[in-house]
């Protein structure tokens, strides 16, 4: 439980970082055409990616598709809706500042509509498929004061119909819910109060207001029937519905057993309601009140918490629920399991098609599409990542991403081919890839570490991880390939041997100064220790050679020695906060990327490892430094920045600026040189990772 609590408070705090994002960092309203630019023919055919669609200016290469994947920063989803014709899919993320239009058959954007400085918390559609309404936190001026409001958009032009405002003084006001009438005319808002209003879209009047207490926890997930008479909410321990437009009181329809719901949904003639708690999905009789059958969810993975959704197939035959990477499907009138399969893990909200025949599955950056009811993956970029590409091996000829989809992916770096997906049993932390391109390893949250045959794409080892807690994980294996180096934010560092799998090496490294999870009395106080690390911006890298560890913890850098295990110096960092790190190939240098945050300037940071005197120091670079890497030269250090988002690179003997890659279309989460140096590659935010050649002066 102790460690669930932990994954939990790290996301939420995941969350709320994200939301404070300042407004400007995304696109405006967009139509996305994905026509190849002007030109010649074999310019054009240059600039494509494997799916046809255009890559940004300079790039030459695409792993992944665009298809079903946005730029919008977000971690787990706020909703999604079909068009009345099943041609459109809308979805949007949570913290995110867009609304995406889909285009169901292409997985093209037929647009996005920008929310401009509303970060979003709920979604809902209009059964009509012509009205969105949004609810969220709005920046009036950037960290300094927000309102809450509830804004309502034309799905055919993306214009603006109404703003409704709560403004900071009513925090308890915040709409915690929104459902729109099927006809769009009406909005019904749920605040952290309980209170639910009712309001005229045309106008932003408010038509009426009712007083209802909230669940324990203060969850307020609300629905409304296909026919827009009915709404469903829960109170203290009991679940409720309401012929809203009678004006009579809500009716209980029985008690929740102190289980919090998490989603409803209405069946199409709202004579059942299903609720999923966490754990189970409860259909209850709308007429009689009472629960008519339990569907049980096996295998639940208590590790991924109690995110996921329910909802009915238009034909009202089919129950469906996603919870923690599974999809179950139901016989509706039987209670029997049909179906069963798993699903990227931080896909949460569900929506099928009017014909009942395909599902539709959005999480944060992405969305997938399923068939009903037989579960199997359809549509366009179905093969690709479907979160953003935060970890990042690579060779001359080959990468290797991970995001936080439990896979790691092996890519042909000459033709964008995926090759294999690795599939783990849980979130994959970190990523290596052998320089002969032999062997790749991954380090997940499973509490294990896996060397895997890149020729086969089969697993060679499991071997002992780093819990099951926190999230840091290194890999590096040595120049000659004969071992790999693991190490995690427990502080044990193994080396491995490749052909066996057996550890010749293993010992705990401690910071100077510093208490570590391992010296903690009790499973909580390590916890703690953990949650501590996480916001002190902790980063590790391993030196290319095998033979030191780099860390930064509570501000200050420690080098370890791996063949003693000591901490060999420690270098003061006048940034604090860390969000990247690297070590050159030869070890002689290690860098850093660090946030705007407080009187700390957003900074590239280079330092001399032997004696710990700053080489290079870059500031004015944006919000951030997501990523930094050296060239295998050895001579430059590039960076990862933002606002706008961008690659820069400089020469560290001479402080000179080399060049740039300017335009990408959303953050780059990591990056990395090709051996050769002649090419770089960032994983994207979006899904994706791009290739550049190098310009050379």
């Amino acid at each position: 439980m102790r460690t669930i609590m932990f994954a939990e408070a790290l996301r939420v705090l995941t969350i709320l970082l994200i939301a404070v994002v300042p407004p400007g960092v995304l696109c405006d309203d967009r139509v996305a055409d994905n026509e190849p630019s002007s030109g010649s023919e074999d310019k054009d055919k240059k600039t494509l990616d494997r799916d046809g669609d255009p890559l940004p200016a300079g790039a030459i290469l695409r792993l992944g598709s665009t298809r079903f994947r946005t730029d919008v920063v977000g971690s787990v989803s706020a909703g999604v809706a079909f068009t009345p014709d099943g041609k459109t899919v809308i979805s949007a993320a949570v913290t995110g500042r867009a609304v995406q239009v889909w285009d169901t058959e292409t997985g093209k954007l037929r647009r996005q509509i920008s929310t401009k400085n509303i970060s979003i918390r709920d979604l809902n559609v209009s059964r009509d498929g012509q009205t969105i309404a949004v609810s969220g936190l709005a920046y009036v001026e950037i960290r300094k004061r927000a309102d809450y409001v509830t804004a309502i958009y034309d799905v055919a032009t993306g214009k603006e119909r109404q703003i409704l405002t709560r403004e900071t003084a009513e925090f308890q006001a915040f709409p915690h819910a929104i459902v729109l009438t099927p006809d769009g005319n009406t909005l019904l808002s749920r605040d952290k109060l309980g209170a639910i209003r009712v309001e005229e879209v045309a106008t932003g009047k408010e038509v009426s207001k009712r007083d209802m207490p909230l669940p324990r926890g203060n969850q307020t997930p609300m629905v409304i029937s296909a026919d827009g008479s009915t709404v469903a909410f829960a109170g203290p321990e009991k679940l409720y519905a309401w012929k809203w437009q009678d004006e009579k009181e809500p009716r209980e329809l029985g008690s929740i057993d102190k289980k919090v719901p998490r989603s409803m949904a209405f069946s199409p003639d709202a004579k059942m309601l299903l609720e999923y708690d966490g754990e189970r999905v409860h259909v209850w009789n709308v007429a009689d009140g009472g629960v008519a059958q339990t569907l049980e969810i096996p295998d639940v993975d208590k590790r991924r918490g109690t995110l996921g959704s329910v909802t009915c197939t238009p034909d009202g035959t089919i129950a469906i629920a996603v919870s923690r990477g599974v999809i179950n499907y139901w016989d509706l009138e039987t209670g029997k399991a049909r179906a069963q399969f798993k699903v990227p893990p931080h896909a949460d909200m569900l929506a099928v098609s009017p014909d009942s025949r395909c599902l539709a599955l959005a999480g944060g950056a992405s969305l997938g599409l399923w068939t009903v009811p037989e579960g199997t993956p359809t549509g366009p970029g179905r093969e690709g990542p479907s979160s953003p590409i935060s970890l990042l091996a690579v060779s001359d000829k080959l990468a290797v991403t991970a995001g936080n989809d439990d896979t790691a992916r092996i890519w042909d770096l000459t033709t964008g081919a995926p090759l294999h997906a690795l599939q783990d049993d849980y979130l994959v932390r970190a990523v290596a890839l052998s320089h002969d391109d032999k062997l790749a390893a991954t380090s997940s949250q499973d509490n294990s570490v896996c060397i895997w045959d890149v020729k086969s794409g089969k697993r060679l080892h499991k071997l002992a991880g780093h819990g099951e807690a926190g999230g840091e994980r290194r890999l590096c294996f040595t120049p000659d390939g004969k071992y790999l180096l693991s190490w995690g934010d427990d502080f044990y560092f193994r080396k491995f041997a490749t052909d066996t799998g057996k550890v010749s090496t293993e010992q705990v490294l401690r910071p100077t100064g510093f208490k570590i999870p391992a010296d903690a009395a009790t499973p909580q106080e390590a916890d703690q220790i953990r949650l501590i690390l996480a916001l002190g911006g902790f980063e590790a890298a391993f030196a290319p050679t095998g033979t030191s560890l780099l860390l930064c913890v509570d501000a200050q850098w420690h080098v370890f020695d791996l063949n003693t295990g000591k901490d060999i110096l420690q270098v003061p960092d006048r940034n604090g906060s860390r969000l990247s790190a690297a070590v050159s190939g030869n070890g002689k240098y290690f860098a850093a990327g660090s946030p705007k945050a407080g009187k700390s300037d957003c900074a590239l940071s280079v330092w001399e490892t032997s004696s710990g005197k700053l080489e290079l120091y870059i500031t004015n670079l944006g919000e951030a430094v997501w990523s930094v890497t050296f060239s295998p030269d050895l001579k430059w250090v590039a960076g990862a920045t933002s606002d706008p988002h961008g690659i820069r690179w400089w020469d560290i003997a001479e402080h000179e600026e080399l060049g740039s890659i300017k335009d990408i279309p959303c953050r780059v989460r990591s990056l990395a040189f090709t051996p050769d140096g002649k090419r770089i590659v960032a994983g994207l935010e979006n899904c994706t990772a791009l290739v550049w050649e190098v310009p050379r002066k």
